[in-house]
């Protein structure tokens, strides 16, 4: 039997630090993260505070959603007309805090990942796009089409708006879900630092 379609809605103010958790749960044993962050234990207590500054930010400035029935997948998507820097909406969202949470070192590693990705992110769609920052499910409830039903809600509004979507990954086995959404990677490069595989991708508006 098929399981049914999640429904989706907004990640409530109240609901921030869950869907945080859920994020550091689902990017727990992503390539990047065990790279910036070696010690499996440091790794599950720094990734919460880490996660919840961007879903902070995704709350003020983007569309953060989440399954209606129990929290148990997180997308970010943030609509963007191009790629400036915005420092004032970071030092809001407490991105800027991100080198006090991680440390100096595990900070220095994250900006190799964070170079390549930013590099990826413009050569591929440097204009007006909606951009998937991240996505994670549960771990228990991977598999079960929540993750899909995340994209499919912001892949109907970008055709609607008749906007490209663009995402990256560097965990190999979420490429194949990427492209069965119509994603096309568009660039596929190692970072050479930590050895970690990445793929930009770009999905152009349909209908």
């Amino acid at each position: 039997m098929p399981l049914a379609t999640p429904n989706i809605a907004r990640i409530r103010e109240d609901q921030i630090d869950v869907a945080a958790g859920i994020l550091a749960s689902a990017f727990h044993l992503d390539p990047p993260m065990i790279y910036i962050v070696p010690d499996a234990v440091e790794r599950a207590r720094l990734l919460p505070p880490f996660m919840k500054t961007f879903v902070t930010y995704a709350s003020m400035f983007g569309e953060p959603l989440t399954t209606v029935q129990k929290p148990e997948a997180v997308a970010l998507w943030l609509p963007l007309d191009d790629l400036r820097d915005t420092p004032e909406r970071d030092r809001q969202a407490g991105i800027d805090q991100i080198p006090a949470i991680f440390g100096a070192e595990a900070f220095r590693r994250m900006m190799h990942i964070a170079k390549i990705s930013e590099r990826f992110h413009l050569q591929t769609a440097p204009g007006k796009h909606l951009y998937l920052q991240f996505l994670g499910v549960e771990p228990a409830r991977q598999g079960q089409g929540m993750g899909s039903a995340l994209i499919r809600a912001m892949l109907q509004r970008a055709d609607a708006e008749r906007i490209p979507c663009y995402l990256d990954t560097f965990q190999p086995r979420n490429v194949p879900l990427y492209q069965k959404h119509g994603f096309k990677i568009t660039i596929e490069e190692v970072e050479p630092n930590s050895g970690v595989r990445g793929w930009g991708f770009i999905r152009e508006p349909r209908g």
